[in-house]
């Protein structure tokens, strides 16, 4: 029985944390693994197999550290130490890594440790952070990649102030890239790419993330739906989602606006997610859901999906959406125009008054919403079934 240790940020918040929860859950009844799941922030949970080492002032420490220095990585001694000896005790056969960044972790002095041990790492990059000196995202910003010319990128997660240390933390990555016993795996074709390409790294693969279309599925009748969540029968209604709306990368700046231009029309847009919105006749905010069957049920219940990401790498409420037989609109970033042909449609980032047009003459002709609809949900039957990434993954493990 091969041991495996599936290593993030958190257990239950964000993106990464549910791709490498919905691993966790899978391969732990399969009885040629036996898997846990390693995190360093969050709260504790009783879950057997699941392990935080993790505490909060060496995170503040951490964050300190960064902010001010653009030191990441150092931090975090003792829960670093906690989660090698925790390794060590249980002689695990692989690690299966998700996000390292999260102020919690020494991750270079994890990866030293893994390298010597010759102890085999599977990487999924949610973002494009170990390729730049600090930020999760490069946005097209050579300068975060290379410290060449001038820094353009508007991303600003890690926080930093005054970037003191980015040649010493870009050489440190570059050092990673070279480990031989990592295989990086990219959700995303232009992730892939810019691993192959880029920084050519042979030992990366291409394993999409899987949505369970059993779970997010079209709804047989949307009015029932409506009713339940008190909502008007005869509106149209638009989703938008993300895990915190405070963040401006979300996109949740432009709610407000779009529900001002749309106030005339019957139209609802409905958000899910963490922060309080303004009170509108057309705005309702349904909080933060957890449950993957309830947030099915939201997303069954629109008539269209809106995202309005500066950046994202394989965005999962997008593929939900699609799932569930909604057609996408939203501001052009790479990972919508890669996901996208006929089943949705995308304005320039920030233009407003476009994706606002976009919107209307979708929403308004039924022919066009259903045809969309149907061609978002075959693209997830043909390209993103989970079982088939977990295939991919159960592969991955047992070479």
């Amino acid at each position: 029985m091969k041991k495996i240790l599936i290593l993030n940020t958190t257990f239950d918040k964000g993106g990464a944390a549910g791709v490498a929860r919905d691993l966790f859950y899978y391969f732990k009844n399969n009885p040629e693994f036996s898997v846990f799941f390693a995190y360093g922030r969050g709260k504790k949970k009783t879950e057997s197999n699941t392990f935080k080492f993790g505490n909060r002032l060496e995170s503040f420490i951490h964050i300190f550290l960064v902010r001010f220095l653009g030191l990441e990585g150092f931090g975090s001694y003792f829960s670093t130490r906690k989660l090698i000896n925790f390794i060590e005790k249980e002689n695990f056969d692989l690690i299966h890594i998700h996000n390292l960044h999260g102020y919690y972790i020494d991750f270079f002095k994890l990866l030293e440790y893994l390298n010597k041990k010759n102890i085999k790492v599977i990487w999924t990059l949610h973002d494009e952070w170990i390729f730049t000196w600090l930020p999760a995202h490069s946005m097209g910003c050579e300068h975060c990649k290379t410290l060449k010319g001038m820094c353009t990128n508007k991303y600003n997660y890690p926080k930093n102030y005054w970037p003191l240390f980015s040649n010493f933390m870009l050489g440190k990555k570059r050092e990673i890239l070279s480990y031989k016993n990592i295989t990086f795996i990219s959700p995303a074709v232009w992730l892939y790419n810019e691993c192959k390409d880029e920084f050519k790294l042979i030992n990366s693969k291409l394993i999409s993330n899987g949505i369970d279309s059993k779970i997010f599925t079209p709804a047989i009748n949307k009015n029932i739906l409506k009713q339940k969540h008190n909502l008007p029968q005869d509106a149209k209604i638009i989703l938008f989602s993300a895990n915190n709306l405070k963040d401006k990368n979300k996109g949740s700046q432009y709610i407000t606006n779009i529900a001002l231009e749309l106030k005339d029309k019957p139209y609802v847009l409905c958000v899910i997610g963490s922060a309080d919105l303004p009170k509108r006749n057309n705005l309702v905010s349904f909080g933060y859901i957890e449950n993957q069957k309830d947030l099915a049920e939201i997303y069954s219940l629109a008539d269209l999906y809106c995202s309005l990401s500066a950046v994202e790498t394989a965005p999962l409420s997008v593929l939900e959406a699609m799932s569930c037989g909604l057609p996408i609109v939203g501001f052009r970033i790479k990972a919508l125009d890669e996901l996208l042909s006929s089943s949705g449609k995308l304005a320039d980032y920030g233009d407003e008054k476009t994706l606002t047009s976009i919107i209307c003459d979708i929403i308004e002709n039924d022919s066009l919403l259903k045809n969309m609809g149907e061609t978002s949900r075959k693209s997830i039957l043909n390209n993103f079934e989970k079982e088939n990434a977990y295939l991919l993954y159960e592969k991955e493990y047992k070479l």
